[in-house]
């Protein structure tokens, strides 16, 4: 089905660290890797943020994605479920300086998030 729509012109797939039991990653690397369409593809994972619990963690868990995902590269890279609270943990931890690091190095292309709180929340991220 996925090799269907990216023939049928599909560009973008979206996926995450916890879909599917935490294969979804490994499944879309492998699906891409086999077919030779990692350049077709606007390839989108998102950071687990309630799993980085001190700085290091932001490192160690692209490393895992980008290795699931068998690419040395992402075209989007999302902090994954973001509430009010969330944010202000990443904060702390440095996500900002994280996120400036990855885009300089070329491993990610641009960033952004995925939001799950209330509207006043958002305006403060």
């Amino acid at each position: 089905m996925i090799l269907e729509a990216i023939n049928q012109g599909l560009t973008y797939i979206d996926t995450a660290y916890p879909y599917h039991d935490g294969m979804s990653e490994k499944f879309i690397g492998e699906f891409l890797e086999a077919n030779n369409l990692r350049d077709k593809i606007y390839l989108t994972p998102k950071l687990p943020c309630w799993l980085v619990k001190e700085k290091k963690d932001f490192y160690k868990l692209l490393n895992v994605q980008l290795e699931n995902l068998r690419t040395d590269h992402l075209d989007f890279y999302l902090l994954h479920s973001l509430d009010i609270k969330r944010f202000n943990e990443m904060v702390d931890l440095g996500v900002f300086e994280f996120l400036d690091e990855i885009k300089e190095k070329g491993l990610v292309k641009n960033v952004g998030f995925s939001f799950h709180d209330e509207y006043s929340s958002f305006e403060k991220l």
